[in-house]
C-alpha cells in the first residue's frame, strides 16, 4: 500500500488537515484499496453461518393483536424488552398487520449479530408480557428446518453416549489455583487466580451469558446464571450446561451446602413480606417441590428447607 500523497495540506505537527481536503477528488492507486473494503467487489468476509442466512432474526409469537392506534405503544414495549439484550437494527422490528391495520400477533426482531439473536431467543422464550400473552420465540432458521421435515416418519438413529464434563476438573490444576468470575457489561469471564504471574489467566469468556448475575455453588462445581425465566447450571472445563430450571422473575438463588438442591426466590408483586420460592434438585431437571409462598427469610436456603 502506498503512502499518503505528500501534496496534501499538513499542519505543523505533520498530520494531514483532512478538513481542508476534498475527499471526492482523491483517487486510489490501481489495485490498492487502502485498507477499505469496497462495496463493488466480491470480498470473502468471514460471517456467522446459518441455515437461511437470517440467523440474526428472531420470531416472536403469541403477541397481543392490537389495532393500529396501539401499534406504536406495543412496538416501544418490545424494543425495550429486546433492546436490553442486544442491539436491534434500524427498522429491525417488524409486526405484520392485516387489512384493518391490526397486528397479527407475531413479530420479527433483527439484531446486528447472530450471537445477540441467540441470546434473545433463549432469554425471552416464555417471557410473560401479561396473563394472556407469554412469548414463544424461535429463530428464523427454524422455519427452514421445519420445511425439510419428511412426510413419512423416519425413526431417528440413537445418539452415541457421551460422558458429561467433570465439574471438579478445576481441582486437578497442578498449581492449585482458584477460579473466579467477573462481569462487565454483557460479558462474563472466568479466570485463574495466578499469584505468581500477578495477572489473571483467562479460562472461559462468553457474551450475553446472563442479563442478571452469576453465582458459584458452595463447592465450586457449578456456576449458576440467573435469567428472567429461571436459572441454568454450568460446569466442567468447557462450562457446558448441566441443568436449567424455570422460575419467571427470579431474583435470588441459594444452593444447599452439599449442592444437591437449589432454591430460587422472588418478591415480584408480592411485597417484602412474602417470597415466592421454588426448590430444585441439581441432579434432575424436574422441580423437587412445588412453589411455596413463605415470609421473607433471613436465609433463602433456610426457607427452602422449611418449604420442601
Amino acid at each position: 500500500m502506498e503512502t499518503i500523497p505528500a501534496n496534501l495540506p499538513r499542519g505543523e505537527d505533520g498530520y494531514v488537515k483532512w478538513d481542508q481536503v476534498d475527499i471526492d477528488s482523491l483517487k486510489l492507486p490501481a489495485g490498492d484499496d487502502m485498507g477499505i473494503v469496497s462495496d463493488d467487489e466480491d470480498v470473502n468476509v468471514e460471517e456467522v453461518k446459518s441455515e437461511s442466512g437470517f440467523g440474526n432474526v428472531v420470531v416472536v409469537d403469541n403477541l397481543p393483536k392490537v389495532p393500529s392506534a396501539k401499534v406504536e405503544k406495543l412496538t416501544t414495549v418490545l424494543k425495550k424488552i429486546f433492546g436490553q439484550i442486544g442491539l436491534i437494527r434500524e427498522n429491525g422490528l417488524v409486526m405484520p398487520v392485516d387489512d384493518t391495520g391490526s397486528t397479527k400477533g407475531f413479530a420479527f426482531v433483527e439484531f446486528h449479530g447472530a450471537a445477540e439473536a441467540a441470546a434473545a431467543r433463549e432469554q425471552t422464550d416464555g417471557y410473560k408480557l401479561d396473563k394472556a400473552h407469554v412469548f414463544k420465540t424461535s429463530s428464523f432458521d427454524d422455519f427452514a428446518k421445519f420445511e425439510r421435515v419428511p412426510d413419512v416418519y423416519e425413526q431417528p438413529k440413537p445418539k452415541p453416549w457421551t460422558p458429561k464434563e467433570n465439574t471438579q476438573s478445576y481441582m486437578l490444576d497442578e498449581r492449585g489455583r482458584d477460579q473466579y468470575a467477573i462481569r462487565f457489561g454483557d460479558a462474563t469471564e472466568i479466570h485463574w487466580n495466578d499469584a505468581q504471574k500477578s495477572a489473571p489467566v483467562e479460562v472461559y469468556k462468553r457474551d450475553f451469558w446472563t442479563e442478571s448475575y452469576v453465582q458459584w455453588s458452595p463447592r465450586g462445581n457449578f456456576l449458576a446464571t440467573v435469567h428472567r425465566q429461571g436459572v441454568a447450571l454450568w460446569g466442567g472445563p468447557g462450562f457446558t450446561r448441566f441443568q436449567k430450571f424455570s422460575h419467571n422473575g427470579v431474583q435470588f438463588i441459594e444452593f444447599s451446602p452439599c449442592e444437591r438442591f437449589l432454591a430460587s426466590g422472588s418478591t415480584h408483586d408480592e411485597g417484602r413480606e412474602a417470597t415466592v420460592l421454588s426448590a430444585f434438585s441439581t441432579r434432575e431437571a424436574a422441580r423437587s417441590s412445588g412453589r411455596s409462598r413463605v415470609p421473607s427469610p433471613s436465609s433463602p436456603w433456610g426457607a427452602a428447607r422449611a418449604a420442601v
